[in-house]
């Protein structure tokens, strides 16, 4: 079974933030997001 130093749920920009903050100490980290990264972000339509 994997040994991870950190488990990050939410692939939103923290998750992402955290995990390229994680992984820049070489921490082994499991990023868990259920649809596609990004996070709610990517639902936010806008307009001109």
């Amino acid at each position: 079974m994997p040994d991870w130093d950190a488990v990050i749920i939410g692939g939103g920009p923290a998750g992402l933030t955290a995990g390229l903050c994680l992984s820049r100490g070489n921490w082994r980290t499991l990023l868990i997001e259920k649809e596609s990264v990004g996070g709610y972000i990517m639902n936010v339509e806008y307009g001109e």
